[in-house]
């Protein structure tokens, strides 16, 4: 199914121009390989590591293969790189479901939550939280406020279940209220 523009709900549509603007690391309006690869080095560098350590390369593996699928599925043109209006209705066709999701982004949201859980634990305290959307260009006042509305269980760590639910509804939420919505920050 081809969607434009106009055809996704407002919300859906804020909430993707915010991601993309996240991803588009130079600002330059199209999503390219070198911008995955600079957001792959600021996530390693807010945990102290590389892209050549064991989670770093699990992290560069997992972005690989994401912007291999994003390629195939919203590079409409085929020029190599994605354009916001390629990546908003590509992502709400591709994405908007959660069995769309898990095919094409839960791999790299584990591997972000291997490399932020910097203590072992198996969740994402607040300060890790914070730290892992400080990479993407996320105020700590905002990450500290989508934290909260995240925790839904209310116990001050987010575990991987309470992540991959979150990302599922920031993509395919039509509930403003979703917690979800936050999880990259205000849109």
């Amino acid at each position: 199914m081809t969607v434009t523009s106009s055809q996704i709900p407002d919300l859906q549509r804020r909430k993707l121009e915010r991601r993309f603007t996240l991803i588009d690391t130079n600002g330059d309006g199209a999503i390219r390989h070198d911008d995955c690869v600079r957001m792959m080095e600021r996530l390693c560098a807010a945990f102290g590591e590389t892209l050549e350590s064991p989670k770093g390369g699990a992290l560069a593996a997992a972005y690989d293969r994401m912007f291999a699928t994003l390629i195939a599925e919203l590079d409409n043109d085929a020029d190599g790189a994605i354009s916001r209006d390629e990546f908003v209705t590509g992502m709400f066709t591709v994405v908007g479901d959660p069995a769309g999701f898990d095919a094409t982004l839960r791999g790299a949201a584990e591997a972000v939550m291997s490399l932020a859980d910097t203590d072992g634990n198996g969740t994402l305290g607040p300060a890790e939280y914070a730290r892992l959307v400080g990479a993407f260009g996320v105020g700590s006042d905002e990450a500290a406020e989508a934290f909260a509305r995240l925790d839904r269980d209310g116990n001050g760590q987010l575990q991987l279940r309470e992540i991959i639910e979150a990302e599922k509804e920031f993509f395919t939420s039509t509930d403003p209220d979703a917690p979800g919505n936050y999880f990259f920050g205000r849109f």
